[in-house]
């Protein structure tokens, strides 16, 4: 017993099971993040409201935002446009999107 506490590895893992408790472990995220990814959500899913419903669905199928993320090809094949006006489409909600947040800050 008394061999397993004069070992270094014992006590510098005694030390970081401390520091795991105060500051978490990577494997869990903390519950800042937790907040904070839950607001960021929020206003992602208020900036996107703005924008009509085609843009929406093409932003939030290309980004992954709420399901999986496809490339134009698939977007295109899934609601009857081809992968050209899929990227048109996501062009154009972005300059949406800048313009309206531009008016918004200023």
């Amino acid at each position: 017993m008394q061999r397993i506490k004069n070992n270094p590895t014992y006590k510098e893992n005694i030390e970081l099971s401390k520091v795991e408790y105060f500051l978490g472990s990577d494997l869990q995220p903390l519950a800042d993040d937790a907040v904070a990814r839950a607001q960021l959500r929020g206003e992602l899913d208020d900036a996107i409201s703005l924008l009509s419903e085609r843009e929406q669905l093409v932003l939030r199928a290309f980004y992954g935002i709420g399901a999986p993320q496809m490339t134009f090809a698939e977007i295109g094949a899934t609601y009857g446009m081809k992968r050209e006006r899929a990227r048109q489409i996501r062009d154009k909600a972005l300059r949406h999107l800048r313009s309206k947040t531009k008016s918004l800050i200023g």
